[in-house]
């Protein structure tokens, strides 16, 4: 695992994060209903990302995440609250009901967190958010309070994540790019206003839905041609040694290779697939669609100014 400093925040974050949507347990109507761990079940997943040398863990309040704001609560009791950091969010806007939120948040984790967003900001809500007395006003008074060390913004809305970049009460943002949907992630590398914040990236596998569209053989084809030409055979790729990472270990493995795409792009850092709900990591074929929640860090270089730098 490789870390990086999270923006400005003083956070070493590990590049490959843990979405916690995968452990939940509860009626959360858009999840499949394999999402539906106990907490013995969660907290051994959870661990054993963290024994892979993941240590950043993002949650939603309850019941926006089912039970997983708790069950992380109980993980960070169990590894060591200072050897894990805490992303949550909550989707309140006014300034009173993201106050309490919070409270509400560290209530179940048992703990703090170390950045808290306002979640998915829209033009609907945006002005309510950065008002005068509105949840990020709210998020600023908690930091100081020191129930979160860092506020947030997460969108899904380029132009809100830039109003977000130019306001100084923001510490972190989270937003949405894969290798598909690159506007955003094109756009934020060119404005400089970013830089100075740290960057979550999620649905870096579109809710799970981009591995799944494609065969293998596809993916193996199209991620490295001149690294890995097409095999022959099935089988053929097993034995390729030389192959760079390591990931190809299963040939009908969608993911890996849909891992290695990514990385063959332009300040991609590295997505994340979630670990799988009934089993430690998500990097099996009849997983390989399972992987709805996911996230992973950009760093801005203080003095290249690159992503990923």
């Amino acid at each position: 695992m490789r870390y990086r400093k999270l923006g400005l925040t003083g956070l070493t974050v590990s590049e490959v994060g843990f979405g916690t949507i995968p452990v939940l347990k509860g009626s959360v109507p858009v999840l499949p209903d394999y999402y539906n761990l106990s907490d013995a079940q969660a907290l051994s997943v959870m661990e054993h990302a963290r024994s892979l040398g993941c240590n950043l863990y993002d949650t939603a309040i309850v019941p926006e995440y089912g039970d997983a704001e708790l069950k992380l609560g109980k993980f960070a009791a169990l590894a060591g609250r200072d050897r894990i950091i805490i992303s949550d969010k909550a989707r309140f806007y006014d300034g009173n009901e993201m106050y309490r939120a919070v409270e509400t948040s560290c209530e179940n984790l048992g703990t703090w967190a170390d950045i808290y967003f306002v979640h998915q900001v829209d033009f609907d809500s945006q002005d309510q958010v950065f008002a005068k007395g509105g949840a990020l006003d709210a998020l600023t008074e908690l930091k100081a309070r020191g129930l979160i060390r860092h506020t947030g913004i997460a969108s899904h809305y380029y132009d809100i994540l830039l109003r977000a970049a130019a306001d100084s009460r923001v510490d972190v943002l989270q937003g949405s790019g894969n290798v598909l949907e690159r506007g955003m992630l094109d756009r934020i590398e060119k404005e400089p206003l970013f830089r100075s914040k740290g960057l979550l990236i999620n649905k870096v596998y579109a809710a799970g839905l981009l591995p799944a569209f494609f065969p293998w053989k596809c993916w193996w084809t199209r991620c490295c041609p001149t690294l890995c030409p097409a095999p022959s055979s099935a089988s053929e790729p097993q034995n390729r040694p030389t192959l760079p990472w390591g990931f190809v270990k299963r040939p009908r493995t969608a993911v890996p290779l849909f891992i290695r795409c990514c990385l063959s792009w332009k300040n991609i850092i590295f997505p994340f697939p979630a670990t799988a709900a009934r089993g430690a990591c998500a990097l099996t074929a009849r997983r390989s669609t399972r992987c709805s929640a996911s996230i992973s860090t950009i760093f801005w270089g203080r003095n290249t100014g690159r992503c990923g730098s």
